[in-house]
């Protein structure tokens, strides 16, 4: 005997099977882009218009289609064509942040765009750097970085995460110190 829970999931895999292969089922049709997407396009077309207009004036000094300037103005042309087509599909699908106010939407692409995450990584990088710039030193510098990284990521084995660090830093400073006696700063 089949209990709910079976026929539902029946019910489901049958409504998979019965659509046309190689198509979407139609709640995926209707799905709305993330945030940032259309902000996304726009940087595209900005940067490819850039190149475009700077592969013009390469164009200018040597206007001949042999020449070496026709495939920088072919490709970002290209570039520009298909980022003003993904502008314009992106604006007719319907956007998760539709019917936010400016503050809303902005808060949201933020969110999206840079996890908790990521920004713990960016600030740990910005250490990193800071502390090769004020001469700590690679080695110190990647130990402290590389351990700090692995116990963001895996908190719960301390241990492990300092030998590996050690493990890591120590097969580094061997190969490139020692083998290959290139200079760490």
């Amino acid at each position: 005997m089949m209990n709910k829970t079976n026929a539902g999931n029946e019910t489901k895999y049958q409504e998979k099977m019965t659509e046309a292969p190689g198509r979407e089922p139609a709640a995926l049709k209707k799905a709305e882009q993330k945030p940032g997407t259309r902000m996304v396009s726009l940087l595209f077309i900005v940067v490819a218009a850039v190149f475009f207009w700077e592969s013009i004036g390469i164009y200018q000094d040597d206007p001949s289609l042999s020449g070496s300037s026709t495939f920088p103005l072919i490709v970002s042309g290209f570039l520009l064509i298909l980022g003003v087509a993904d502008l314009i599909q992106n604006i007719r699908k319907g956007s998760a942040t539709t019917g936010m106010g400016i503050g809303e939407k902005c808060k949201s692409i933020v969110q999206y765009l840079l996890p908790k995450n990521a920004l713990v990584f960016l600030l740990m990088t910005v250490v990193y750097y800071v502390m090769l710039e004020f001469g700590v030193g690679f080695v110190i510098s990647s130990l402290i970085f590389l351990l700090a990284a692995m116990c963001y990521l895996i908190p719960k084995n301390f241990v492990k995460n300092l030998i590996y660090t050690g493990v890591c830093i120590g097969a580094l400073y061997l190969i490139f110190k020692v083998l290959f006696k290139v200079f760490l700063p």
